[in-house]
């Protein structure tokens, strides 16, 4: 694995001992490198963070933070420039370099690696050897944007693809109630409902069942009508009229006819315990989770995260909102594809596996 050290230490090579510097935007990424310097190379002095619009806030973690305007007119006083952020790259390193400032240029790897320091943190949160092990795999092939180390390392280790995604940890026997946050084309439904011999209720929410039964689309596939029949005459599957959300109503899918809720009013509505929700919403779990707080909190319910689209975020991202959530659930990782860099994260409650 990387280390987080040794990248700042490379970043920060060039620039000079008793330098003055500022850093070029105020992200988290510009946050770690504020942090090396003030522990590891005390012998140079930020000054202030620099940003191309910094409207009503003023200090960041302590340190000011000017607009261009301003910088140009103190840019004298500073040594070198940091350019940690990568919006308007091009243009701020030619105002740079044609203004005599140095600055120092992050890759955009490096940059990546910054905004996501915690895995370490992450890693420890998985019990099992294995799981940790899969987990670095994960992380690192999406860090370096490298498919193949992935690939080969469920080779070498014969991990094959298995059938039941979003339910292998599972305590199946504690299901009574499940909510799918993004079931697609029903399929999913179908799988718990047979698989899940306790259910009692699925809620199936998703953009495609508010299109088809508001006469919007029609589904293009014979398999796909094949499972919306099946469904309409489950007594266990319900299609709920609107999509999961962080807000009631958000605007931003108002004009497409659809109406969102947050699993928290849902739940207050609905009065079910829910016991097992399942997330897989094109990387917008963590805008799900912050409308499910309250429930998760109430009924400790199981759950199963797909990750996908970019697994070194998304896993830190998702576990770090999680941990402030969660207390004594065990975390797993499971693996459904041999050819891509997606897994299904569970969370399940101790007092189940007790």
């Amino acid at each position: 694995m990387f280390k987080i050290d040794l990248t700042l230490y490379n970043i920060l090579s060039n620039v000079k001992k008793r330098d003055t510097i500022a850093i070029y935007g105020t992200s988290k990424e510009a946050l770690e490198i504020k942090k090396y310097i003030y522990e590891k190379r005390k012998d140079v002095k930020l000054a202030f963070f620099v940003d191309y619009s910094i409207g009503d806030k003023q200090y960041q973690d302590g340190i000011k933070i000017i607009d261009f305007k301003d910088f140009l007119k103190q840019k004298d006083k500073i040594d070198c420039i940091i350019i940690a952020k990568r919006d308007n790259f091009y243009a701020m390193s030619q105002l740079f370099a044609k203004s005599n400032i140095n600055y120092v240029e992050i890759s955009e790897k490096d940059l990546q690696k910054l905004g996501y320091m915690h895995f370490e943190e992450i890693r420890e949160k998985f019990e099992d050897d294995i799981d940790k092990e899969i987990f670095t795999v994960i992380y690192e092939s999406s860090l370096l944007q490298d498919n193949e180390y992935y690939k080969r390392y469920i080779q070498n280790n014969r991990i094959s693809s298995k059938n039941n995604e979003y339910i292998e940890y599972l305590v199946r026997s504690k299901i009574k109630t499940i909510v799918d946050t993004g079931e697609n084309n029903g399929y999913n439904s179908m799988v718990f409902q047979n698989e899940i011999k306790t259910a009692e209720k699925i809620y199936c929410f998703d953009a495609l069942h508010d299109y088809v039964s508001n006469g919007l689309i029609i589904p293009k596939k014979s398999k796909e009508l094949t499972f919306y029949k099946i469904i309409k005459f489950s007594d266990k599957i319900e299609m709920v009229g609107r999509i999961l959300w962080n807000v009631e109503n958000a605007k931003v899918f108002l004009r497409q006819a659809l109406k969102t809720t947050t699993l928290d009013a849902f739940r207050i509505k609905n009065k079910r315990k829910i016991n097992f929700i399942k997330f897989d919403i094109d990387a917008l779990e963590l805008n799900v989770l912050k409308g499910c707080v309250r429930t998760i909190k109430k009924d400790r319910p199981q759950l199963a995260f797909r990750i996908f689209e970019m697994p070194s975020r998304d896993y830190v991202e998702i576990m770090l909102f999680l941990n402030k959530l969660l207390w004594n659930y065990t975390y797993k990782i499971g693996i459904y594809n041999d050819r891509k860099n997606e897994s299904v994260l569970y969370c399940i409650p101790n007092e189940l596996l007790n």
